[in-house]
């Protein structure tokens, strides 16, 4: 989607309303191509691919959680799945889960590769084997699930098994949670001792575990060692002040190049930024009262002679400091006798 609004954010980091987008499930090699489509109910993904299918498992999970999203898009394409990607990149979806035909010479690797050069979208992939993580390595915007369980026959009992925290994920508000400790429906935990999930963590991979008696995510990190809700919050702020700005656009007439019309700009990012912090993406001030962003857009006076001649504002600046969140607690006690 081409906007008049081009939105630029740079990450600083410090010691110590439109949808999101929907999940996507691709097919690639497909022995039948299947148009892009969004379904809302099992019903219509048994009539695209039947209910005998891999596809139909990974539907049946992401609609099992309790914050599932209410639409699921599914595309099969008979080319490779970096190809099957590339067909379908300008449509509105978020979290991509790929089945890989059999004759696909394409791996989970070069669609990571692929899904890194975009700036809206976040590959989620199931790896059974240690040494399939070090090709998914140190990247923004992947997520790599290990779930290794297998039946009686040594066949993996959900290849895909990241798509319940697709599910899980996909129907919260953007940055209102973390990925830590989603509690998981449809799948067993892993029985691992600590060095084992330690393993798991130092190659960049989150697991599932049973704690306190649910079964949750074991990390809320993407394989670079970031947390994933700090991209879909920078991700989510950065689509909603160039979407908004170009509402704005299209509804007036002429936006004058004037402080009114730059003052109209301006509240188009701060009613953005109020909206994160309400969402629980952007911090409080000591006081607990005064959300930490701020907001400053130059004046038409401030602008050269050469931005107002060709019609570009470029003086707009924000800063926000995210709020994060708690994962891990140290509480000490004292016993008094």
């Amino acid at each position: 989607m081409a906007l008049d609004v081009i939105v630029n954010i740079s990450e600083m980091s410090t010691t110590g309303a439109v949808g999101f987008g929907i999940p996507l499930v691709i097919v690639s090699k497909s022995a039948k191509a299947v148009p892009y489509t969004e379904c809302t109910e099992l019903s219509e993904v048994e009539k695209l691919f039947g209910a005998e299918t891999e596809i139909y498992n990974i539907a049946k999970l992401i609609w099992g959680q309790k914050n599932k999203s209410k639409s699921i898009a599914f595309y099969a394409s008979t080319n490779d799945a970096e190809t099957a990607v590339n067909e379908v990149i300008h449509n509105d979806w978020r979290q991509l889960i790929v089945v890989f035909g059999e004759d696909d010479t394409k791996t989970a690797a070069d669609v990571s590769e692929y899904i890194e050069t975009t700036n809206d979208k976040m590959y989620f992939v199931t790896v059974s084997e240690m040494n399939e993580l070090t090709t998914l390595s140190d990247k923004e915007r992947t997520v790599a699930f290990y779930y290794d369980l297998k039946d009686s026959n040594g066949k993996l009992v959900a290849p895909n098994a990241v798509a319940a925290i697709v599910g899980e994920s996909a129907g919260r508000d953007a940055g209102s949670f973390t990925y830590k400790n989603l509690i998981i429906s449809g799948l067993a935990p892993l029985e691992i001792t600590e060095n084992q999930l330690n393993g798991i963590h130092e190659t960049g991979a989150i697991t599932l575990l049973r704690k306190a008696g649910d079964v949750v995510t074991s990390e809320g990190k993407n394989t670079q060692g970031d947390y994933i809700d700090i991209v879909d919050s920078k991700d989510w702020i950065i689509k909603q002040i160039g979407y908004q700005s170009q509402k704005l656009l299209n509804a007036s007439e002429k936006l004058p190049y004037t402080n009114q019309g730059i003052a109209a700009l301006e509240n188009v990012t701060k009613n953005v930024l109020q909206e994160a912090y309400n969402n629980g993406m952007i911090a409080t001030g000591d006081d607990d009262a005064t959300a930490l962003y701020n907001v400053n857009f130059k004046s038409r006076s401030e602008m050269s002679e050469a931005d107002r001649k060709n019609r570009i504002y470029s003086g707009g600046n924000f800063d926000f400091t995210l709020a994060g969140a708690i994962h891990t607690a140290h509480i000490n006690g004292e016993l008094v006798i």
